[in-house]
């Protein structure tokens, strides 16, 4: 997964750790925002590595919202691992399966798996990130 800050980019190793702490210390998008208004200032345009790790850092305060402990992608599926307390509503996620059945499924270990059409980085961090907000919408 190409989600990093390229040397080429910030050539400051120091600097790129203070970013890399900053970044694993947000707590909400708009924070994710401002770190890339911050880059964008400072270095100019980020490359694509960059706006990836971004991306990524906001699917982790979702993430962390709703207990997911792992999220994997086999290369046609989506599964995310949840903590047996996750507030994600035991209604919402049969509604899902119920209204996609081939495309969501649900095990007794608390594993949500969905088929991805996309497959694609985009594509798998896009669905990702809707699947987890409409899940983070109930909570």
């Amino acid at each position: 997964m190409p989600a990093f800050i390229p040397e080429d980019f910030v050539k400051d190793a120091n600097q790129r750790l203070v970013l890399y702490k900053k970044l694993t210390q947000v707590i909400s998008e708009e924070e994710v925002a401002d770190i890339r208004a911050e880059l964008v200032d400072r270095y100019g345009k980020p490359p694509l590595a960059v706006e990836y790790l971004l991306e990524l850092m906001k699917l982790r305060l979702l993430f962390k919202k709703l207990l997911v402990r792992e999220a994997e992608f086999d290369g046609k599926r989506l599964t995310f691992s949840f903590h047996e307390k996750t507030p994600v509503s035991p209604d919402l996620i049969i509604a899902l399966i119920k209204s996609q059945p081939k495309k969501y499924q649900f095990t007794p270990d608390f594993k949500l798996i969905a088929e991805s059409a996309d497959t694609s980085f985009d594509g798998v961090l896009l669905e990702s990130r809707n699947l987890l907000k409409k899940l983070a919408g109930v909570c």
